[in-house]
């Protein structure tokens, strides 16, 4: 037996309610209580606020050497426009700011990249910030936490 899905849901602080009905937000909730019609309606529940998220990306270094590049980014989601067909806009955004990262690390040897970690962040910072941009994400910081060097080059 399977849970039914609540019709009715309390909307906590720091959090946004879509209610979303054939792919169209019909009603956005900030605050309070949100409700949807059962079987036609479905809710969408994102945060309001900053919350932190993981990025990874495999590159090679300029000099051949294979990486693999761990940060934290900072990021704000825009909230759905009422009338307007919901689009999650995280997955993109988390693949354009991968692909971003992967080609920001290529561009530097692999001791630039593990030596240098302050004056790389900045660039990365820029990089992912203009690489999201388009899906309507803020990237507001970026914290490199680790990157992972192979020691051992193709068989």
């Amino acid at each position: 037996m399977t849970a039914s899905t609540p019709l009715v849901r309390r909307v906590p602080r720091g959090r946004w309610v879509a209610v979303v009905r054939r792919g169209v937000v019909r009603r956005l909730h900030t605050s309070g209580v949100a409700w949807r019609l059962p079987a036609v309606e479905r809710f969408v529940e994102e945060p309001d606020d900053l919350h932190g998220v993981p990025l990874h990306a495999r590159t090679t270094t300029r000099d051949g050497v294979p990486v693999l590049v761990l940060a934290e980014a900072t990021v704000t989601l825009p909230r759905p426009v009422v009338g307007t067909r919901y689009a999650d806009p995280w997955p993109a955004a988390e693949l354009a700011a991968e692909e971003s990262i992967a080609r920001s690390a290529s561009g530097w040897s692999a001791a630039e990249l593990t030596h240098s970690v302050a004056r790389t962040a900045r660039p990365l910072r820029r990089a992912v910030g203009e690489a999201v941009d388009a899906h309507g994400v803020q990237v507001v910081d970026l914290e490199l936490v680790e990157v992972g060097v192979s020691l051992h080059g193709p068989d």
